[in-house]
C-alpha cells in the first residue's frame, strides 16, 4: 500500500498507460503466435484479455485511484483487480470461477510491466520436461514449447479453464484440478 504526491499523479498515470500498452502488445504477440497453431476460438482467449485491458470502466477506475486517492499505479491495479476477482469468485458457476485465472494473468502482467520485471519464460527449455505447478496462466500455457513440454499437472484449474483448453489445442497432455 503506497501513495504518491499530488504532483506525481500525471507521471504515474502515464506510467500506468505505458504498462497497459506494453501488456496489450505482449498479449497481441501471444495471440498472433498461437493463432497460427490453434483454431480461432482458442486464440480468442487472448482477444478477451485485450478486451479486459481496453475496458473503459476498468481503466477509469484505476486512473481514479491514482488521481483521487493518490495510489501508486501498482497499488491501484492490485485493488481494482482484487475487487473484480472477488466478484468472479462469488459467482457459483464453474465456468465463471475458471475466468479468475485470466484476471490474475492480466494483473500479473500489468504489475510486472509497472515494476520493469522480466516475464517468466517457459518457451525456451533445453530438455524435455513435465511441468508440475500450482497453476499455469493462460499466457504461460500458450507460450510453452510443445516440443519440450511433454505434459503438465496443476493443482488449480478445471476442464473449462483456459490452460486446459490451450493444452488440449496444443496437443500437450495435461492434468488440472489436482
Amino acid at each position: 500500500k503506497r501513495f504518491i504526491r499530488k504532483d506525481e499523479v500525471e507521471v504515474e498515470t502515464k506510467r500506468f498507460e505505458a504498462a497497459r500498452k506494453k501488456a496489450l502488445t505482449e498479449i497481441s504477440g501471444i495471440r498472433e503466435g498461437i493463432h497460427s497453431v490453434v483454431k480461432e476460438e482458442v486464440a480468442s482467449i487472448f482477444g478477451s484479455h485485450i478486451m479486459i485491458l481496453n475496458d473503459p470502466k476498468l481503466i477509469e477506475e484505476i486512473r481514479e485511484k491514482i488521481s483521487s486517492k493518490r495510489y501508486t499505479p501498482e497499488y491501484a491495479v492490485s485493488r481494482v483487480f482484487r475487487k473484480v476477482i472477488k466478484a468472479f469468485q462469488e459467482i457459483q458457476d464453474a465456468y465463471f470461477s475458471q475466468r479468475v485465472n485470466d484476471f490474475y494473468d492480466i494483473q500479473k502482467r500489468l504489475l510486472r510491466n509497472l515494476l520493469g520485471q522480466k516475464a517468466e519464460n517457459l518457451s525456451k527449455l533445453d530438455r524435455k520436461v513435465v511441468i508440475v505447478a500450482h497453476d499455469l496462466s493462460p499466457s504461460q500455457t500458450a507460450t510453452l514449447d510443445k516440443s519440450m513440454v511433454v505434459g503438465f499437472a496443476t493443482d488449480a484449474g478445471g476442464a473449462t479453464s483456459h490452460p486446459a483448453i490451450l493444452a488440449n489445442a496444443l496437443g500437450i497432455p495435461a492434468i488440472v484440478g489436482l
